[in-house]
């Protein structure tokens, strides 16, 4: 039996932060989604809540990285810092499609609120619903199972395009 093949996937933010920031213990795995997406010529979505928190929670790792290590945060480092999290959101923009939350998303992530508690998460779930993305990845543990959509982390989403070719 052939897998099916899907057109399009919608990344959480999760997966996001894991690749921008190298420490984070997903920082392979992703690199790995991004790479099975390109060569598979999927078309990757994100949710603008997602551009906003990888902006936001990059610049914060930045700054709470400096200083663990006892650096001082100048006003000129913190710049350069807010232009790093400026590139991640613009390398998002690059590398993927904004799928939209207008109305119809926060509707039917509304509905969502019975089958999972999360707001954001619900919304990305309305997403994947009202743009027809056909598949989602995540390392959220309680979201996975819950989209209307075949739903990966990382590692099996890698296994699974792997047999594609």
């Amino acid at each position: 039996m052939t897998k099916p093949r899907f057109r399009s996937v919608l990344l959480d933010t999760n997966i996001w932060l894991d690749n921008y920031i190298g420490s984070r213990k997903g920082n392979a795995a992703a690199g790995e989604v991004f790479r099975c997406a390109a060569e598979n010529d999927l078309i990757i979505y994100y949710a603008p809540t997602s551009l906003k928190d990888v902006y936001y929670l990059v610049g914060s790792f930045l700054k709470a990285d400096a200083r663990n290590r006892g650096e001082a945060i100048t006003e000129d480092r913190a710049r350069a810092m807010q232009e790093i999290a400026w590139g991640c959101a613009h390398n998002m923009s690059w590398l993927g499609i904004c799928a939209p939350i207008g109305e119809s998303q926060v509707r039917t992530a509304m509905r969502y609120r019975g089958l999972h508690p999360d707001l954001d998460d619900d919304l990305l779930l309305a997403c994947l619903e009202v743009e027809g993305v056909d598949s989602f990845v995540t390392n959220d543990k309680s979201l996975l199972g819950k989209a209307p959509v075949p739903s990966f982390t990382p590692e099996t989403f890698v296994q699974f395009a792997s047999q594609w070719h």
